[in-house]
């Protein structure tokens, strides 16, 4: 039973054209038990190699009643490619739950590639509040990458800093 969701929830999905769910595609999931639903949709995400295929597959998981979406991006930065982890922590922003802010931080302070921890910083910006100042005070003081355009990742660190205190007022 368990491949019959898998497949028939693959078909709803592929049903549409581009990154997003058609909301009468959506609406077709909502149709089936949830539980058989999520499970599918997490295991299409990992195994497809597919672009919009995974795309589309987050989308409907940011839109199911009740799903912790939040926990499912934090539980997949690891174990995804480059692309797939900058998608996550631009998605992570946008969503602005405080629970993002760990994983982000995490990004922000150890990940290798120098794009990332940009990105971090741009998204711990948008929802962090003055608890990550000194996080990103390690990365103004110690952090010496540039982004793929050759902006200091330690400026935009100190530019999050004022922003979030400038917020905070």
């Amino acid at each position: 039973m368990e491949e019959f969701y898998k497949e028939a929830v693959r078909n709803i999905v592929n049903g549409s054209t581009g990154p997003e769910v058609a909301n009468s595609d959506f609406e077709s999931l909502l149709d089936f038990p949830q539980d058989d639903v999520i499970r599918a949709l997490e295991h299409i995400f990992v195994e497809s190699k597919e672009s919009f295929e995974k795309s589309r597959v987050l989308d409907a998981l940011s839109r199911l009643p009740g799903y912790d979406f939040v926990a499912f991006l934090v539980n997949q930065f690891d174990s995804a490619n480059s692309r797939w982890q900058e998608a996550i922590c631009r998605e992570l922003g946008e969503l602005k739950d405080q629970r993002a802010i760990s994983k982000l931080t995490e990004v922000m302070l150890n990940h290798p590639e120098p794009d990332l921890r940009f990105i971090a910083v741009e998204q711990i910006e948008k929802i962090g509040n003055t608890e990550v100042i000194s996080g990103l005070q390690n990365v103004v003081d110690n952090d010496t990458g540039e982004d793929f355009e050759g902006f200091p990742i330690s400026d935009r660190a100190n530019q999050a800093i004022e922003s979030i205190r400038q917020r905070s007022r």
